[in-house]
C-alpha cells in the first residue's frame, strides 16, 4: 500500500460470518474497509484491506491500533452489526475520530434495558410500566400484577432470557432464566400488553429519520413462558396511518431527545388492541435474524447492504424511495442463535397473499 495516498475508510466491527455482506457491499461501493474480530479466522478479513485481531468490545484497544492507521486513512464512518457492547464501541470510536454517531451516553441508554426503561420515564416515551430487580432478585408481587414479562436488562444473544409470567409459581424460574443471561446484573420486569410486535427499520443522518421499512416480529412461547423469536414479515403499515403517525412520532422524539446524528436505528413496539404504542427495545447495529440474507432480497428493491455502507459513510441521495414487498422469513426450532437456524422465506404479491401463504406453509 502506498502510505502516502489517504483512503476513505469503513470500520467493520467484527469480521465473522455476519459481517461478510457487508463488507463486500463496502469493497463494491470502492471503500476501504478495516475489519476488526478477536477471531484471527474470521472470514471476513479475507475481504478487508486491513485486518486487526482484536475484541470489539475493547474500545480503547481499538481506537489506540486505529490511531497508528490515521496516516493512511479518512475514517468515513462504522459498519456494526453487532448488538450489546460493540454498540458502546462504535459510540467511542465515533467521538474519539470525530465521526457523526451516537452519543456515547446515548449509548449506554438504549444498551442497557433498565437505563432505557428510565430514559423512558425522564423522556416520556411510551412504555409498559416497569420494575427493576437485581440479579436472581425475586419480587414479591400480588396476583392481580400478572401476567408479566421478565428479560435480561442486557444480553449478547436477541431474545435470550425473556418469558411470559402468569402466576407466582412461575416467577422464580422466570427470574432464573432472565439471570442467566443478563450480563450487566440487572433484570427488567414489565407489565404485560396483549398485542403485536412492531419493528421499525431506519436510518439516521445528520440527526434526521430515513424509513426502510416496518416489520411484524413473529414470536412464540413455549411451556414455560420463554418468548423465543420465529421470524418477521413485512408490515403494510399504510394501511394503518395513525399507528404508522404514532411509531413515527416516537422515533422522532427518540432520535432528538438522545441527540442520534448517524446511526442504523431498529425500533420495537408492541401495538396493543386500541392502536396504542409502547416502546420496547432499540438497536443501534444493522441487526441480525437473517433480515440482511433472507428477509431483505425479497421485500426491498434495493440492496439492503449498500444501502447500509452509504448511511454509515454519510453519502446518501435525498429522499430515499424505498419500495417494499410482501415477504416474509420464518426460522426453524435449533441453535439459540437464528444465523445458525435454517429458515423458510416467503414472498407474494399482496399482504393478504402473503397471509395466506404463511397459513398454507406453517
Amino acid at each position: 500500500m502506498n502510505k502516502n495516498v489517504i483512503k476513505d475508510a469503513l470500520i467493520c466491527l467484527a469480521a465473522g460470518k455476519s459481517q461478510v455482506p457487508i463488507i463486500l457491499a463496502a469493497k463494491r461501493l470502492n471503500y476501504s474497509v478495516i475489519a476488526i474480530d478477536i477471531n484471527p479466522h474470521a472470514p471476513g478479513f479475507e475481504f478487508a484491506d486491513h485486518s486487526i485481531i482484536h475484541s470489539t468490545h475493547d474500545a480503547k484497544g481499538v481506537i489506540k491500533i486505529l490511531d497508528l492507521l490515521n496516516d493512511q486513512f479518512n475514517w468515513l464512518g462504522i459498519l456494526n452489526r453487532s448488538s450489546g457492547p460493540a454498540v458502546l464501541t462504535a459510540a467511542k470510536i465515533s467521538q474519539h475520530f470525530c465521526i457523526p454517531g451516537v452519543p456515547i451516553k446515548s449509548a449506554k441508554i438504549l444498551l442497557n434495558k433498565d437505563a432505557m426503561r428510565e430514559a423512558c420515564s425522564k423522556y416520556e416515551f411510551p412504555a409498559p410500566s416497569y420494575k427493576l430487580l437485581k440479579k436472581n432478585e425475586v419480587p414479591n408481587l400480588n396476583d392481580d400484577d400478572y401476567p408479566i414479562v421478565i428479560k435480561p436488562a442486557l444480553s449478547i444473544i436477541g431474545k435470550s432470557g425473556i418469558s411470559i409470567v402468569r402466576n407466582k409459581k412461575e416467577l422464580v424460574k422466570a427470574v432464573t432464566y432472565a439471570s442467566e443471561h443478563t450480563i450487566n446484573e440487572m433484570v427488567v420486569l414489565e407489565k404485560y400488553i396483549p398485542g403485536s410486535d412492531i419493528s421499525f427499520i431506519s436510518f439516521v443522518e445528520n440527526g434526521r429519520v430515513y424509513s426502510v421499512c416496518y416489520l411484524n416480529e413473529i414470536n412464540s412461547e413455549d411451556m414455560k413462558g420463554r418468548v423465543y423469536g420465529k421470524g418477521f414479515k413485512t408490515y403494510d403499515i399504510d394501511n394503518n396511518h395513525n399507528l404508522k403517525e404514532k411509531v413515527n412520532a416516537v422515533v422522532d422524539k427518540i432520535v432528538k431527545s438522545l441527540e442520534i446524528m448517524r446511526s442504523p436505528l431498529m425500533v420495537s413496539f408492541r401495538s396493543d388492541n386500541e392502536g396504542n404504542v409502547f416502546l420496547l427495545e432499540v438497536h443501534l447495529d444493522l441487526g441480525g435474524d437473517l433480515l440482511i440474507e433472507k428477509l431483505f432480497p425479497n421485500a426491498l428493491d434495493l440492496d439492503f447492504t449498500e444501502l447500509a455502507v452509504n448511511m454509515a459513510s454519510g453519502n446518501i441521495n435525498h429522499p430515499i424511495k424505498i419500495q417494499v414487498s410482501p415477504s416474509a422469513v420464518f426460522f426453524e426450532d435449533g441453535s439459540e442463535l437464528v444465523s445458525e437456524k435454517d429458515c423458510n422465506t416467503f414472498a407474494a404479491s399482496t399482504f393478504k397473499e402473503l397471509e395466506d401463504l404463511i397459513v398454507e406453509k406453517q
